[in-house]
């Protein structure tokens, strides 16, 4: 495995720094199991969302039946692959530790020094916004209201 050519995600994993993060989630108990090794796990986190894994279910199932995807992400060739809900859990603990937005943010400050991205397009994300179903006159709408859309919906024209 040593030996091939590097896949394009091994060549992405390998420019991310995750040591920060993973020391954070580190799992020592002096009697149960030893635990699993977090930097894998994160690193498999981030495959499952660069290779479009639908369901951490897949993605265990994807890290069981491809070894060199195993191995890009940082797992023994042969061996076990943590669970499910051990992949769940470790998604938990990052989500609530800052570290992983900290990360995120280098990685932005890379990016943008790199000249990769420019920062002068604005994403928006598809969160709910409250809207009427039928346009509403603008004599009901209070003058200092900007907040709320006067968005209507085509009803069924036939």
């Amino acid at each position: 495995m040593k030996l091939r050519e590097k896949t394009k995600l091994e060549l992405i994993l390998d420019q991310i720094d995750v040591s920060s993060l993973s020391a954070k989630m580190e799992y020592r108990s002096k009697r149960g199991p030893r635990g699993y090794n977090p930097t894998p796990i994160i690193f498999a986190l981030i495959a499952q969302q660069i290779e479009q894994i639908p369901t951490r279910e897949a993605l265990v199932k994807r890290l069981k039946g491809a070894p060199s995807f195993r191995y890009s992400c940082g797992f023994k060739v042969i061996g076990d692959v943590p669970s499910e809900a051990t992949f769940c859990s470790y998604y938990e603990k990052m989500k609530e530790d800052e570290a992983l937005e900290k990360l995120y943010l280098q990685m932005l400050q890379g990016a943008l020094s790199l000249g990769l991205i420019d920062g002068k397009s604005i994403s928006i994300d598809s969160t709910t916004l409250s809207a009427y179903k039928r346009a509403k006159p603008k004599k009901q709408i209070p003058e200092g209201q900007i907040d709320i859309p006067n968005w209507g919906s085509k009803q069924d024209s036939n």
